[in-house]
């Protein structure tokens, strides 16, 4: 029985034992009574599974196999028929992962395949979640390909997908997530100040108001990031799913950034770090969620830049991902919304990143956007004037000041946004 049967199986007993608990039966002496002929079971599954996908039929087949050559356990098989029939129907799920899932090329990230993969890896990754029973380890990967459906196309996914799960239209405007490139440079940035952001115990509280698939979260992840404890909210329904199942671990809200505050009070003034690529679009209903009309902005992304900032603890920090309006808008609204964050919010350096890729492809995937990431540390309190080297800032002279922020060769005149 191969590595990949044995872990499946494994993760299919303990399957059968939370179904026992839900129903307040013990599994575990059935399972211990059992354990030889469970795992002559598993090889005869693993084999059969090449010609056979049908459970009903796969277990039929060893039935017949087994009590060709011991008669006396067809009393086992038919005392024994629904928890077969379980074990065989989860088992030969598991099974069913392309070769593609523990051989993925991992070094090309997701948002940077093809169309055709990208299309092909959303539907297999959804097919997955609707399914509806517990997660394999194998199948985490394929669900790391999901890259959302911002520059693709919808067309043709009715027969493949249940209806429930069919992404909507809005998701072609609105699911360009981050770049899995600078996420990780966000990271790599982020690092070497968590020391100073942590509480007496170590740990990190963490927010990503808009978190999509959670490119910053597992950016974020692994032993340099041990500490952090992640809240998330994602209006997205598929992409919050598939974020709770590839992170247990992170408290994850599925709705509106809006309705996670009304939930969250206590953490006012208690969040150490935030990490955003917000909505870039107008806000619409969700704009009436939120109570304070001091936060009344019709911009999706200076809404949750402001409200999210005004989370942190003093000194805490907001890293955010967001139209180059912001910092370059000369509008009298971009200069009175700069005011307004940097009363509050330290610009500790901003870079404006290019729209594509070294190699000439779009940065996000089926779109040119110009887009500046921001680094703000919280003052802890507002001023009650302006600092004087904010003043140009609000002017809209950051890049003016430091050239070299610019990470790439502006062409054009760029609008307010």
């Amino acid at each position: 029985m191969s590595s990949f049967v044995e872990a499946v199986f494994a993760k299919v007993q303990t399957e059968l034992l939370d179904f026992g608990r839900a129903r307040s039966v013990d599994f575990t002496p059935w399972l211990d009574a059992n354990r030889l002929r469970l795992n002559v079971m598993a090889r005869l599954i693993e084999a059969i599974t090449q010609r056979v996908k049908e459970p009903a039929r796969i277990l039929s087949e060893i039935e017949r196999l087994i009590t060709k050559r011991l008669p006396r356990e067809a009393a086992w098989f038919a005392r024994h028929k629904k928890l077969l029939s379980f074990v065989t129907d989860r088992t030969v799920r598991g099974l069913d992962v392309p070769e593609t899932a523990t051989s993925a090329d991992t070094a090309v990230p997701a948002d940077l395949r093809t169309p055709a993969e990208r299309t092909a890896a959303n539907i297999r990754a959804i097919q997955i979640l609707a399914r509806g029973s517990t997660v394999l380890p194998a199948e985490r990967e394929l669900l790391r390909q999901y890259s959302g459906w911002g520059g693709l196309s919808l067309k043709g996914l009715t027969d493949k997908l249940p209806a429930e799960w069919l992404p909507e239209q809005r998701a072609l405007i609105h699911e360009y997530y981050t770049p899995t490139a600078v996420a990780r440079a966000v990271a790599e940035t982020l690092q070497p100040r968590l020391a100073q952001l942590a509480r007496p115990d170590g740990t990190i509280l963490a927010l990503e108001p808009s978190a999509g698939i959670g490119r910053f979260i597992e950016a974020l992840s692994g032993p340099n990031f041990a500490k952090v404890r992640w809240y998330a909210a994602e209006y997205s329904r598929v992409s919050a799913r598939l974020l709770q199942a590839l992170r247990p671990d992170v408290d994850v809200y599925i709705g509106p950034f809006e309705e996670w505050l009304g939930e969250h009070t206590d953490l006012v003034g208690e969040i150490d770090l935030v990490v955003s690529n917000p909505p870039y679009n107008e806000r619409g209903r969700a704009r009436f969620l939120d109570r304070d009309k001091q936060y009344d902005e019709r911009r999706a992304y200076a809404y949750q830049l402001r409200r999210s900032l005004d989370l942190l603890r003093p000194g805490g920090i907001g890293v955010f991902l967001i139209p180059a309006g912001f910092l370059t808008g000369q509008g009298s609204d971009f200069a009175d919304l700069r005011r307004r964050v940097l009363l509050r919010h330290h610009l500790m350096a901003a870079f404006r990143l290019p729209s594509e890729t070294n190699d000439k492809k779009p940065l996000f995937p089926g779109a040119l956007l110009v887009t500046d990431l921001l680094f703000f540390r919280s003052r802890g309190g507002e001023l009650d004037a302006l600092a004087p080297e904010d003043a140009d800032l609000v002017e809209g002279h950051y890049f003016q000041l430091n050239p070299t922020h610019i990470l790439g060769t502006e062409e054009g005149e760029l609008s307010d946004e």
